[in-house]
């Protein structure tokens, strides 16, 4: 939270605050990625597809001289390069979580993070993976869920600690 934001809330700033910001960032970036590539398969579709003709029996023109399949491809490719530009982001951002993630010293924290993160897993799909195997899951499903999520807690905790040692920022 910005200081504008804790002022007008009356909230306390969280220590988690910068990495769950970060995070959110991260799946933000991987949304716009996945909504620009369905753009554009949206586009290749349309460009392949024929053009219907007009009945109006009015002339038709572009004012730029330029055929809307002339168009349809700038478009594409700009489309493209953005796309290019957002993966290079996206693998700088990945990169700086990850580096984070491996000073992470406990397994099931750094895969709560992995998972929800990286692989945009749900919490069933998370707490199923870490506990799956208990002898009890089945019949304790929720209770391995909560405690998924207190992991999920606790390593937010962690990467804030070691987020705020790279950075500088001690508490």
């Amino acid at each position: 939270m910005n200081e504008s934001t804790e002022k007008d809330t009356g909230k306390q700033a969280k220590e988690t605050d910068k990495i769950k910001d970060l995070l959110k960032a991260y799946g933000t970036l991987l949304d716009r990625i996945d909504k620009a590539e369905g753009r554009l398969a949206y586009l290749e579709y349309t460009m392949d597809s024929p053009s219907s003709p007009s009945l109006s029996g009015m002339p038709s023109g572009s004012r730029d001289r330029s055929s809307k399949q002339e168009r349809d491809y700038i478009k594409k490719e700009e489309l493209q390069e953005k796309i290019d530009r957002l993966y290079v982001e996206e693998g700088r951002r990945r990169e700086e979580i990850e580096g984070m993630i491996e000073r992470m010293e406990k397994p099931n924290e750094q895969t709560v993070i992995e998972m929800r993160y990286f692989d945009l897993a749900s919490w069933r799909e998370i707490s199923a993976t870490l506990y799956e195997d208990a002898p009890d899951y089945d019949e304790n499903e929720q209770r391995y869920l909560k405690r998924a999520l207190k992991i999920h807690g606790s390593a937010l905790q962690t990467l804030a600690r070691i987020y705020n040692e790279i950075q500088g920022d001690t508490p």
